[in-house]
C-alpha cells in the first residue's frame, strides 16, 4: 500500500497536481537498537524498556509505546510474563516480576516483547513488530 501511495504522489507531482499526499512510514520497535537476534545479557539488564523509531532514521518523529506483553524464558521454563500498559509510556519497572526477570537475564535466556502498541504523534494507536532476543 505504501508503494502505491508513493507512486501516486510521484505521479501527481509530475503532473503538477500534488496536494498533501502523505506516505505513512512504519516505525520499528527495538530494545537498545535491536529487535531480533542476539544481545549481551549485561546490555539487556540495563535497558529501561523498548523504544519505537524509524528503521531508516529519515524522519525524527516520536512514538510513545503504551502497551507491551513481556515474557522471559530459560530453556523450556517461563521465568516471568506480564502485561504492561501505561499511557505515559512503558518501562520494565512498571511490572515487578518482569523487572526482576530482566535484571536476572543470563546467556541462553530468551526475551520476548510482543503486543507492542504505540501512539503516533497524531494520536493514532498502532501495533508494531515483536522483539525476540536471545541473550549471549
Amino acid at each position: 500500500m505504501r508503494y502505491i501511495l508513493a507512486l501516486l504522489a510521484l505521479f501527481l507531482a509530475l503532473v503538477g497536481h500534488a496536494q498533501n499526499v502523505a506516505v505513512q512510514a512504519d516505525p520499528c520497535a527495538n530494545l537498545l537498537g535491536r529487535w531480533r537476534g542476539n544481545m549481551p545479557a549485561a546490555l539487556a539488564r540495563v535497558a529501561i524498556g523498548p523504544a519505537a523509531a524509524m528503521s531508516d532514521n529519515i524522519m525524527a518523529r516520536h512514538w510513545k509505546i503504551v502497551e507491551i506483553q513481556v515474557s522471559v524464558w530459560r530453556g523450556k521454563e517461563m521465568l516471568a510474563s506480564g502485561l504492561i500498559h501505561k499511557k505515559e509510556g512503558v518501562r520494565f519497572s512498571d511490572n515487578a516480576s518482569v523487572q526482576a526477570a530482566v535484571q536476572n537475564l543470563m546467556p541462553g535466556d530468551r526475551l520476548f516483547i510482543e503486543g507492542i502498541k504505540v501512539i503516533e504523534p497524531d494520536g493514532v494507536t498502532r501495533s508494531l513488530n515483536p522483539i525476540v532476543l536471545t541473550m549471549n
